[in-house]
């Protein structure tokens, strides 16, 4: 954790392992084996007494893009949950990132314009015209960086006006049937100092998409000032591709057995 490390890099780990070297750890594993030598040789002895069981493989592939498609099982979860009174701020991702040194504040609102049109989740809302959750990207929808100055506030009133914006973006629940479901709003403190809101749904994303957003917004920012290269192109898939992926591999056969192993995992004995 000192270097850097947490549960999603974990998952990463877990998931090319059973890729390379087709085996299965768990994240309790995986922390148990702190050690790269450790974690080498728990490897090499799932290899040779329990490698992976072997099922279906599927592609994750582009779907067409159609009015409405079926939500991922996680984003299920969360919008049911999502209706309800106590979850409707629940999945706010709030974070604050301080910005030291010149901004040009119109260049970095049109990075933040843009930012949407490299990830459709960061476009795309959420309706359950019948009762079944479904998602759309919405073509019109558009990232707005909200700005406020503080500059004119003393030091003292000018930390207690940053933390309560920060406290109030936290506690202002998004309505998921509009998108974009991410929030940004930059409060300037000084003409060299900026403090930046970032407020991620969980529907749309997880930790690992707010650090991208972080990371993309940065870059696209400098190459609006000339201060950085192009970024690559837009990731191919998308989430609603891999929503898609789940549904195709939980076929009726996979489904059957995976009901049947967990009904025997949960027998009271």
């Amino acid at each position: 954790f000192a270097l850097g490390g947490h549960s999603l890099k974990a998952m990463q780990v877990a998931t090319r392992l059973r890729a390379v070297f087709d085996v299965e750890i768990g994240l309790e594993e995986l922390f148990d084996h702190p050690r790269l030598d450790d974690l080498a040789a728990l490897v090499a002895a799932r290899r040779r007494d329990a490698p992976a069981a072997p099922g279906p493989v599927l592609d994750i592939l582009p779907v067409p893009a159609s009015s409405l498609r079926p939500l991922s099982f996680a984003q299920e979860r969360i919008w049911f949950l999502a209706q309800w009174p106590d979850g409707a701020v629940a999945y706010n991702m709030a974070m604050a990132v301080r910005i030291d040194g010149p901004l040009d504040v119109a260049a970095f609102a049109e990075a933040a314009a843009v930012l949407p049109d490299r990830h459709p989740m960061l476009r795309t809302c959420f309706a359950a015209p019948d009762g079944v959750p479904l998602q759309r990207v919405d073509p019109e929808a558009r990232l707005l960086l909200t700005t406020r100055d503080l500059r004119d506030l003393d030091p003292v009133a000018r930390d207690a006006a940053v933390t309560e914006a920060a406290a109030r973006d936290a506690a202002t629940p998004f309505d998921l049937t509009r998108a974009p479901l991410v929030r940004l709003t930059l409060l300037r403190l000084a003409d060299d100092a900026h403090v930046l809101l970032v407020n991620l749904h969980h529907i749309a994303g997880d930790g690992w998409s707010g650090q991208i957003v972080l990371e993309e917004l940065t870059a696209l920012y400098a190459t609006r000032i000339g201060a950085g290269p192009d970024l690559p192109p837009a990731p191919a898939l998308t989430y609603a591709d891999v929503a898609d992926w789940q549904r195709r591999r939980l076929n009726d056969a996979e489904a059957r057995r995976q009901l049947d192993h967990w009904r025997g995992v949960l027998t009271d004995p």
